[in-house]
């Protein structure tokens, strides 16, 4: 190893190592120094010497064992040593997106007292920073950190120095895998080792995450890559195994949830311990038995690409029997079940999703046989992902689809609601499927629509009615037993308007009414009724409709005062419609 120093007037000198220069300030007066000790007299501090040593090991490391490419750089590699933390940045050249760096090291860390293990983490590092910069500058950024942690576990597996990280990425798993919230980039090295672990080829499985990088490297790199995003890369490095995204990141979130997959789980456990892993289970809180659970409580719970949700249920303590576990969700869902027996190891069962995002599975609930079942949601899609998901016990619980109350005389073409609720256990369900059938009763026509309840498990649906028709409503949900309501009927009346010629008028003078029947009924009986507002109806002038269903008649009320009109239907002449009331009017007659 050669060294030597450089511009001795300077208080800046450089050591060159066989592959970097490294730059500090030789004046120790200056807080940008570093540990300037000299024992062994060969006129460079002995921090600085070893520094260089590191870097050297680590740059072997990952091009000679690892096999990745060097940073496109000319000549020595560039270490500076300098005040404003730890990076890797662009420096002038390099070609596009295929970047020259250089690195800073704080200079508290170039120390003598600083240990071999934090030195060697920070070198290989920073350099993998250098290394990725000359695939592709530009990728994002959890990939650079997820990759950069990852490999200081690579460098020196038995210190363990990325473990901490995974205090910022495994109780979190609601956050998307790219998140960029605190050391979660960092502890998505997890991620990685997954892949290395699950599908890596042996003898050199580590290759997978190289593998990665060539995909993600830019046409002007030297590895003259496809340029696919990080995702994407991870997506063709998967399928060139014949594995689908889905299926990965549904064992993950297995992985995620039985840290013992790991080969370091029970390490990772450990450093774990003074979190709240695992309890920050979505539903920990609804340890039970459960009709039904949804994760659909707004736009911040739903579930982003790669993103993970886990639910725990046990049984009570008098279930027996089966219980059928229901999943339902767009595309890219997966889901699996935990379960755990007493005395035994745990249970996993994936699910299977039908066409239309549906799963379901059976599995023995019995208090005294089956402690908990942990049901564990994964998005393996790249779009937002609403889920539900629940347990239903096959023997216990029964679902209730309760008939609905509404306006069971509505008037034709004014807008009406029926409203009616799905429970289960007592319990309102949020979120489930109600059909309502609708059948004409003279012409036998059907029409179905699907509505969906709310989060109290009440449903209604807003309609405008034609004819005499019967309803029905039945529970089609996925997720929830099978019910039905008895058939309703509706009858629908003919709307009747009516004006009057005038609100005020003489006694002994007629009032003019006229009006029009909504559907238009030819020939229909009209009867003009009038009432004292306390008194009872009677009968005034019958008129028929013409053929367009308007109508017009006189009314001379017997004396004056206050009076309300109206006008009745006393027929239809067709079974499709009820005869209908015209809204009440008011007419003063005074006496001069």
């Amino acid at each position: 190893m050669i060294a030597r120093a450089e511009s001795a007037e300077s208080p800046e000198k450089t050591y060159a190592s066989d592959n970097f220069k490294i730059t500090w300030v030789d004046d120790a007066r200056s807080s940008a120094a570093p540990d300037l000790t000299d024992d062994d007299g060969d006129g460079y501090p002995d921090a600085i010497v070893r520094l260089a040593q590191v870097f050297e090991s680590a740059r072997s490391f990952l091009l000679n064992d690892l096999g990745y490419l060097a940073p496109p750089n000319q000549g020595a590699y560039r270490v500076y040593v300098a005040t404003g933390g730890n990076r890797t940045l662009s420096a002038p050249g390099g070609a596009g997106r295929s970047q020259v760096t250089f690195i800073i090291i704080n200079p508290g860390v170039v120390n003598t007292s600083t240990t071999d293990q934090r030195l060697r983490s920070l070198a290989v590092h920073e350099y993998f920073h250098a290394i990725q910069a000359g695939y592709d500058s530009a990728e994002r950024h959890w990939i650079k950190e997820a990759s950069s942690s990852w490999v200081e576990d690579v460098f020196d597996d038995a210190a363990d120095p990325n473990h901490g990280a995974l205090m910022g990425f495994l109780p979190y798993p609601r956050l998307t895998l790219d998140a960029p919230v605190g050391d979660h980039e960092y502890g998505a090295f997890v991620f990685l080792q997954f892949l290395v672990e699950r599908y890596g080829s042996p003898p050199e499985p580590n290759e997978i995450v190289r593998e990665l990088w060539n995909e993600m490297a830019v046409p002007e790199s030297a590895a003259a890559g496809p340029n696919r995003d990080a995702l994407s890369a991870i997506a063709t490095v998967l399928g060139n195994r014949g594995v689908s995204m889905t299926d990965a990141w549904r064992e993950f979130t297995l992985w995620q949830r039985r840290l013992s997959l790991f080969q370091e789980g029970t390490a990772y456990r450990n450093v774990l311990k003074p979190t709240r892993w695992p309890s920050y289970l979505f539903a920990a809180d609804v340890d039970g038995e459960s009709c039904r659970q949804t994760t659909d409580r707004g736009i911040t719970d739903r579930l982003g690409p790669l993103s993970a949700d886990y639910a725990r249920f046990a049984p009570a303590e008098t279930s027996s029997g089966l219980a059928i576990l229901s999943v339902e969700g767009p595309a890219g869902v997966t889901a699996f079940a935990l379960v755990k027996r007493t005395g035994a190891p745990p249970e996993t069962v994936f699910l299977a999703f039908s066409p239309d995002g549906v799963a379901q599975t059976q599995i023995s609930f019995d208090a005294g046989e089956v402690k908990r079942v942990v049901l564990g949601l994964g998005n393996a899609s790249t779009t937002d992902a609403t889920m539900f998901y629940s347990l239903r016990l096959v023997r216990a619980d029964e679902t209730d689809l309760i008939p609905p109350t509404g306006p069971y005389e509505p008037t034709y073409g004014l807008a009406s609601s029926f409203a009616g609720s799905v429970m289960c256990g007592g319990i309102g369900q949020p979120s489930a499927l109600v059909e309502i059938t609708e059948r004409e009763d003279v012409g036998g026509e059907t029409r179905t629509f699907v509505v969906r309840s709310g989060q109290t498990g009440l449903w209604s649906v807003l309609f405008t009615p034609n004819v005499n028709s019967t309803y029905s409503a039945k529970l089609v949900d996925p997720l929830l037993g099978p019910a039905s309501t008895s058939e309703w009927f509706v009858h629908v009346h003919v709307g009747v308007s009516m004006a009057v010629s005038e609100d005020r008028v003489q006694l002994g003078a007629p009032a003019y009414v006229t009006g029009t029947l909504t559907p238009p009924h030819p020939d229909a009986t009209i009867v003009i009724e009038y009432r004292r507002p306390d008194g009872e109806w009677q009968q005034g002038q019958e008129v028929g409709s013409d053929a367009d269903g308007n109508y017009s008649a006189e009314l001379v009320l017997p004396r004056d005062g206050i009076w309300l009109i109206r006008a009745r239907m006393t027929t239809t002449g067709d079974e499709d419609h009820e005869p209908g009331v015209s809204p009440e009017r008011t007419v003063e007659v005074v006496s001069d």
